[in-house]
């Protein structure tokens, strides 16, 4: 009879045992109840949860709050090139026309126009100078050839067909003139009396 109860005692804490083991391994929380497949052709199935869902809102369709209108963008318009902007003064593009000038240089080209010739003249002054000098000016006229000339006095070229010199008054003065024109030369020998002064 003793040994009947200890085995019952046993087997009680055996059970408390394995009840408290379930209740350590339980899952927390609420587990959700799957219902039974839908039968063809019945009612839709309803699951349950442990969710409560959120009432609906309850305000009336036509006092709900309406969303503020998205602003509206002005498109920008387009500018034509060289229109000023709004507030900026406008300049006129002003393009200079160029003005051409044809400028035309004819250089002339001597002719042949006859035999070289020249002829000359001496003007003497009257009054010496501190040295008992007098200055003579010669112009010489060249012709023919071929319209270019050099001028030389005494075989020394001049500058010009216009040129002076000097020589002692009242005294004999021999000399020459000569005119080179390309390939042509002329000269003439001359013989002068330079003038004396005069005597009071």
């Amino acid at each position: 009879m003793r040994a009947t109860k200890q085995i019952d005692w046993l087997v009680f804490l055996i059970g408390l045992l394995a009840l408290a083991a379930l209740a350590c391994n339980a899952p927390i929380g609420v587990r959700a109840t799957l219902p039974p497949p839908p039968t063809p052709g019945g009612p839709a199935a309803t699951v349950t949860t442990g969710i409560t869902p959120t009432a609906p809102d309850s305000t009336p369709t036509g006092e709900r709050p309406t969303a503020a209108p998205l602003p509206t963008f002005t498109p920008i318009p387009t500018r034509a090139a060289g229109t000023p902007l709004p507030g900026q003064a406008h300049t006129p593009t002003v393009t200079a026309t160029p003005t051409i000038t044809a400028t035309t240089t004819i250089t002339p080209t001597p002719t042949a126009s006859g035999p070289l010739g020249f002829t000359y003249e001496i003007v003497w002054t009257t009054t010496p100078d501190a040295n008992g000098n007098v200055i003579a000016q010669v112009t010489i006229t060249a012709f023919g050839g071929t319209g270019e000339y050099l001028y030389y006095h005494d075989d020394i070229l001049q500058e010009g067909p216009v040129f002076r010199y000097r020589w002692a008054a009242c005294r004999d003065n021999p000399g020459s003139f000569r005119v080179d024109s390309g390939n042509d030369s002329i000269r003439v020998n001359y013989f002068e009396r330079p003038p004396c002064p005069s005597t009071p």
